[in-house]
């Protein structure tokens, strides 16, 4: 298994993939470890025929029911996992549809953050990755 490492910070699911991001960020988690069961998997196909537009309209009637909650729970608990590999000082962000690999300084909402007040747009180290 591959470590993530700062270096690979970025943009790791372009928004303009749109709804595939949402099963997209679970291959990439199981790439890096994450387990689903055969159930999950079984869902995440069903998901992307549903998607897809390849359901009858009594799958699909049927499918429409649960799917919201369900693969958003399975997708952030993949997200989470990523976040957990992350390095210090990194997480994993969504945000219009793009997960990135960030420094927590550009997080919104992070701690470190809030640190940088209103004259800094990045952390030193962010600045000193920049700089080469």
């Amino acid at each position: 298994m591959v470590n993530i490492t700062e270096g690979m910070a970025g943009c790791w699911l372009d928004g303009h993939h749109g709804w595939h991001n949402i099963y997209r960020v679970i291959e990439i988690a199981q790439s890096y470890g994450f387990q689903v069961d055969d159930e999950d998997e079984a869902f995440i196909a069903d998901w992307k025929r549903w998607r897809g537009g390849d359901m009858t309209a009594e799958e699909d009637k049927n499918f429409e029911d649960g799917y919201p909650e369900a693969m958003n729970d399975l997708s952030d608990a993949a997200t989470d996992y990523l976040d957990s590999l992350a390095p210090d000082g990194m997480a994993f962000e969504w945000d219009m549809g793009e997960l990135t690999l960030r420094c927590l300084c550009q997080v919104e909402g992070s701690e470190e953050n809030a640190l940088l007040g209103a004259n800094k747009s990045q952390c030193d180290k962010c600045a000193e990755r920049e700089r080469f």
